[in-house]
């Protein structure tokens, strides 16, 4: 039996903690002590949902545009003989497009958006800001604007070319057309290269592992195996954080999302090997890799870029031949020096893959002069890299991606030149 002075101890321990955790939960409800990571509620829930779900549902939710709610079978990508590929919820979405937008009339104005997951992600904050903007113009009195989102994570030219061009030729009528992009054009560019995939292919990560077939080497094997148990500890996390209710409260709501930044950096470092053992397998076999390309980073980044400055042209072409307005968006990047200053929360963010920092140290630039050709020929392309470059704000979750603010920011930058090309 524990003698008395033990028994006061034990007391005095659990009085102690008792009394620190509704203080603990107080300091976590100040979200002016934790700069960039306000608390609430509603989106705490979303947050664990989100992350509660397989990798492929959780990119539809998180990245996948209007009709984000779909079953996890839905959101399972399969190749597609046009855009590379594409998954049961977007081909209903494509659908739905052509058949509400083939004889509207003059009741809607349809945007058809396109691009990377960046793009895909401004769906839920930037895009009904960009709205607001755009129907606030006088010329938009009475009709009703609708934004259809085919942005996918890891799409690169020219897959939202392909895109615009099959949505067209099924018969889907859009008024305009906008195109984030740039980032996944030029960060994928020398990851590819060196490893033997030709550097304007398909995001080979998704591409290899639709099409690899018989190139299942041990040594992938084994990565996808540690990709999968990494991601399974991060789902376990997740799906504890929602069971439990835990976005109920800041204290535990803070502590599972330092959890799981913890397990989504492992599954990142995990998935960065995977990419590595995919490309090694692709190299051997020209349906995953493409045509051969020996060269140099440099090499690899131009040919990369030339593809995005073709499929600009081709896009354009396309619109204006058919009456349909467009703006294409080179989108900013963390890693891109001069982007912005670093906020405290995003210099703690983790960096990009060393294959990723040379292809952005290389490509920014060289992405910059091609987007300044294109707009002095006339083309509807804007240069956004510097659009953060005075703001000292956290707008960053990673080191493309951007939070709530990041967005909003997007669309009052890209607004009033949408609005621009509209007239």
């Amino acid at each position: 039996m524990p003698s008395s002075r033990a028994k006061k101890r034990i007391l005095a321990i659990l009085v102690g903690v008792a009394s620190a955790v509704p203080v603990a939960e107080l300091v976590c409800r100040v979200n002016a002590l934790f700069p960039g990571s306000a608390w609430d509620s509603a989106r705490a829930e979303a947050f664990f949902e989100a992350r509660s779900l397989p990798q492929a549902a959780y990119e539809m939710r998180v990245y996948g545009g209007p009709d984000q709610h779909v079953s996890e079978a839905d959101a399972l990508p399969y190749v597609h003989p046009y855009t590379g590929w594409t998954n049961a919820a977007t081909d209903a979405l494509a659908a739905r497009m052509v058949d509400e937008t083939s004889g509207d009339g003059e009741a809607h104005f349809d945007v058809l958006l396109l691009g990377g997951s960046v793009a895909g992600n401004m769906s839920e904050r930037a895009v009904p800001r960009l709205v607001a903007a755009v129907q606030a113009d006088p010329g938009f009195a009475g009709r009703q604007m609708r934004v259809w989102n085919f942005a996918r994570p890891a799409y690169r030219a020219p897959q939202p070319l392909h895109w615009c061009e099959w949505l067209l030729a099924l018969g889907a009528r859009p008024e305009a057309v906008l195109l984030v992009d740039g980032f996944n054009e030029t960060a994928m560019s020398v990851e590819h290269a060196r490893r033997g995939v030709h550097p304007a292919y398909p995001s080979s990560s998704y591409w290899s592992a639709l099409v690899r077939g018989a190139n299942l080497t041990p040594a992938l094997l084994d990565q996808l195996a540690a990709v999968r148990l990494a991601r399974r500890a991060q789902l376990s996390i997740a799906r504890q954080a929602r069971d439990l209710g835990f976005h109920r409260s800041a204290l535990l709501t803070r502590l599972a999302e330092r959890r799981l930044r913890a397990a989504s950096a492992l599954v990142e470092s995990e998935s960065n090997l995977l990419r590595v053992e995919q490309a090694r397998a692709a190299a051997s076999d020209r349906l995953l890799a493409g045509p051969r390309h020996p060269g140099t980073d440099e090499a690899a980044v131009d040919a990369a870029l030339a593809s995005w400055e073709s499929s600009a042209r081709a896009l354009h072409a396309i619109c204006r031949a058919q009456g349909i307005a467009s703006l294409q968006v080179v989108q900013p990047t963390l890693a891109d020096e001069g982007a912005k200053p670093a906020s405290a929360e995003e210099r703690r963010l983790p960096a990009a893959s060393l294959d990723w920092q040379d292809a952005i140290r290389l490509g920014y630039p060289r992405l910059r002069e091609r987007a300044a050709r294109l707009a002095q020929d006339g083309l509807p392309v804007v240069d956004a890299t510097r659009a953060f470059a005075s703001s000292t704000e956290t707008m960053f979750v990673d080191v493309v991606h951007f939070n709530d603010a990041g967005n909003e920011a997007l669309a009052d930058w890209i607004a009033p030149r949408f609005l621009g090309e509209l007239k």
